[in-house]
């Protein structure tokens, strides 16, 4: 499973909260919370990139595609 795709079964899977305008292009980026509540993921709207993931509980930023897919992986099974 590639990013988009994992970002694609993201959108179908967790709820969605809301979007920002990105720091720098300000294009939208929503914003995704897990089923669980413990994670939050931005993803790029136009093209389906993941570009942050945060752990609720502790405030964790991740901004590496790898440590995200990490964390997530269990979808990319």
């Amino acid at each position: 499973m590639n990013e988009q795709e994992l970002a694609l079964k993201i959108k179908a899977t967790w709820t969605y909260l809301y979007t920002v305008p990105g720091l720098l292009s300000g294009e939208p980026y929503s914003v995704w919370q897990s089923p669980d509540g413990k994670l939050r993921i931005q993803i790029h709207d136009t093209d389906n990139e993941i570009v942050a993931l945060q752990k609720v509980e502790t405030n964790e930023w991740f901004i590496t595609l790898r440590d995200i897919l990490c964390i997530v992986g269990v979808l990319a099974e």
